[in-house]
């Protein structure tokens, strides 16, 4: 929201309740310190609810879908699944509804690429790896949510009035501007923080959430990455 307000956009951030100032406060702070407060509203959208992104989406040129629950844990793969899945059929539906929108921006995530069961001696991964053995029953609800949502936005897009274009960030962390913001990602910092977790090393890759945000800006202006992937990750 700050990287598209700062480039002289005019955004509808969607909440699921637009009266809660826990999810709109500092959006709204941030806004009005920018001298931007006139381009910036306030929409209601649950991913669980059909045809309730229809307002937000009314006369828009562009959906940044950024919305879905990050659990490793698989502890409740539903929790994770119907929200990244029936969430963005949902969202696409509201989008095609619109009909003015001509690029759907999806944040996905190299869980959607990343693929345990690649032979060994591969190496790497890149946008043309799709990560087809995560499941729920593999313990991986996560890794298979993001990726069947992702391919729900490639089949729309190549029937809709839209072109789309896919983020797939590792990691992400940065900037925390609500209380929210400390469950997302940044928790794995928080708990060591404070010891509250077992840290066992692993290979894992990071990008900052401000890259990210640039990232989404490029993907909204950027004609020719219609219908492309992108990896988003430090080289650190």
């Amino acid at each position: 929201v700050q990287e598209l307000l700062g480039a002289g956009y005019e955004g509808r951030a969607c909440v699921r309740d637009p009266g809660d100032p826990a999810k709109t406060e500092f959006l709204a702070k941030l806004a009005k310190e920018a001298g931007c407060q006139a381009r910036l509203s306030f929409a209601r959208g649950d991913l669980l609810e059909a045809g309730s992104y229809d307002a937000a989406f009314a006369g828009c040129a562009a959906v940044v879908h950024a919305a879905a629950v990050v659990d490793l844990s698989n502890k409740n793969p539903v929790k994770v699944v119907e929200p990244s899945v029936r969430g963005t059929h949902n969202v696409l539906a509201s989008a095609r509804k619109a009909e003015t929108i001509r690029r759907f921006v999806h944040i996905s995530s190299v869980a959607a690429i990343l693929d345990a069961t690649a032979p060994s001696d591969k190496g790497y991964f890149t946008e043309e790896d799709f990560n087809r053995s995560s499941d729920p029953e593999t313990g991986d609800a996560y890794g298979y949510a993001k990726r069947v949502a992702e391919e729900a936005v490639w089949e729309a897009a190549a029937s809709a009035q839209f072109d789309a274009v896919v983020l797939n960030p590792s990691v992400v962390l940065g900037p925390v501007l609500c209380k929210a913001h400390t469950k997302a990602s940044v928790v794995n910092v928080r708990n060591v923080v404070f010891r509250r977790a077992n840290w066992t090393p692993h290979h894992i890759e990071f990008v900052d959430v401000r890259d990210v945000a640039a990232a989404c800006r490029a993907a909204l202006e950027t004609r020719s990455g219609a219908g492309c992937r992108f990896i988003l990750s430090s080289d650190a």
